[in-house]
């Protein structure tokens, strides 16, 4: 689905909507980042658990409430992905958004990316929606797309290293049933 938004996205600043392009981006972002977190919580049921419960669920979408903040959003999921905050694992990263430094003013995505993406892509499209900001420019529009890809690589990114975790801790968790430990 994330794919199908952002590449309408995409479709949307060519044909010269710039409002909803912005819109778009940031719906894209949003989606993967709930997406992830939901995916992952249920695929961390121990294992022989019984399979989650509405209980479960509600309990999960309230803790995904309560992080209402994109920033927020992305420090947590970033933890819980990867052990490591938001900051930190895109500065271990920072192929992942080069695209997004070079192309643009993006003199405090040094200090914390988080804030960077906050600030020029979500804050952007809260005044859209939330204020009736729609006279966006081009470049406007640009800028948030290049930015909620390179947002989505980082997800991406975290997405392979939980992968990653995980089958290190099953590596494990065999190699001490092996060993009768």
């Amino acid at each position: 689905m994330t794919d199908l938004i952002i590449n309408r996205a995409g479709v949307e600043l060519e044909n010269g909507d710039i409002t909803l392009a912005i819109v778009l981006s940031a719906m894209a972002v949003e989606g993967e980042m709930s997406w992830l977190f939901f995916h992952w919580k249920r695929t961390d049921l121990s294992p022989g658990a019984p399979i989650y419960t509405s209980a479960d669920e509600e309990s999960w979408e309230n803790e995904w409430a309560e992080m209402r903040a994109v920033k927020m959003r992305l420090h947590q999921l970033s933890l819980f992905l990867t052990a490591k905050d938001f900051d930190s694992f895109s500065f271990q990263n920072k192929s992942l958004f080069k695209s997004v430094k070079d192309q643009y003013d993006a003199s405090n995505l040094h200090n914390s990316p988080k804030m960077f993406f906050q600030n020029v892509l979500f804050d952007k499209r809260n005044k859209i929606v939330h204020y009736g900001d729609v006279d966006s420019q081009r470049p406007d529009g640009e800028m948030c797309l290049s930015v909620a890809l390179a947002l989505l690589r980082i997800l991406s990114a975290m997405h392979e290293e939980r992968i990653k975790r995980m089958d290190e801790e099953h590596k494990n968790a065999r190699s001490k049933l092996s060993s009768g430990a």
